[in-house]
């Protein structure tokens, strides 16, 4: 199937990629800036990074299976559907919108984990999301040791180059002529991530069994011999 014909399809496919291209650098500004005191964010950064890409990778690509499947359905119906657009139009901008709005709380959640140690959360909002407590954030963001104005650069831009992307990424002509190479793509990303995930990394954020057989293996490959 071309998708010259199926204009939301191309769009919705080319918008999940450029999504998680924006979390990755967003991923990376964090893990690899210090805090707001100039302190290291994390030890080892590649111990964090790609288990962070992964996550976000299965995340972002399965969350879409519904929506992308919605579009396809209802412009793939008939070309009276495809002309108007109804329900075809409501998959695709719940899935844009919807993914739209967790790029600037990503870098929310990720700055007050800098600068506070803390995530973003409901109580946090109403303990210190008031006007009078807005000055002082803005001095703390310019003050910031990890780039002086930076969280707003990333607060501001992550959604412009999200649609910059996207754009870029529905012109390709292998998006129009062979759309399945993309999903299939998409799929086996998600599906390398859970597996690196669930069986790599540091011991922090590997499974609990794979942290057990390490230590087992450690604890035999230390023990005394005795002697016969």
């Amino acid at each position: 199937m071309r998708l010259s014909s199926r204009p939301l399809f191309t769009r919705a496919l080319a918008w999940v990629p450029a999504v998680w291209l924006v979390h990755a650098i967003l991923r990376l500004a964090v893990l690899a800036r210090p805090d707001a005191f100039g302190h290291p964010f994390v030890g080892k950064i590649h111990w964090y990074l790609f288990h962070a890409w992964s996550y976000d990778a299965v995340s972002i690509f399965l969350g879409s299976i519904p929506f992308l499947a919605h579009v396809w359905f209802w412009e793939n119906r008939s070309p009276r559907w495809a002309k108007t657009g109804t329900w075809a139009k409501a998959g695709y901008w719940a899935l844009a919108i919807g993914q739209a709005a967790m790029l600037p709380l990503a870098v929310a959640d990720h700055e007050l984990q800098r600068f506070m140690g803390s995530r973003l959360t409901f109580s946090l909002v109403g303990t210190y999301g008031n006007p009078a407590s807005m000055r002082e954030v803005f001095r703390a963001m310019l003050d910031d040791r990890g780039g002086p104005g930076l969280p707003f650069v990333l607060l501001l831009g992550c959604v412009p180059l999200a649609i910059f992307l996207a754009r870029r990424f529905a012109r390709l002509p292998t998006l129009s002529t062979k759309p399945w190479r993309w999903v299939i793509g998409c799929f086996a990303f998600a599906l390398v991530g859970w597996v690196y995930t669930q069986f790599c990394g540091a011991d922090s954020t590997a499974p609990k069994s794979c942290v057990r057989w390490s230590r087992c293996g450690s604890t035999r490959s230390r023990r005394p011999s005795v002697p016969a």
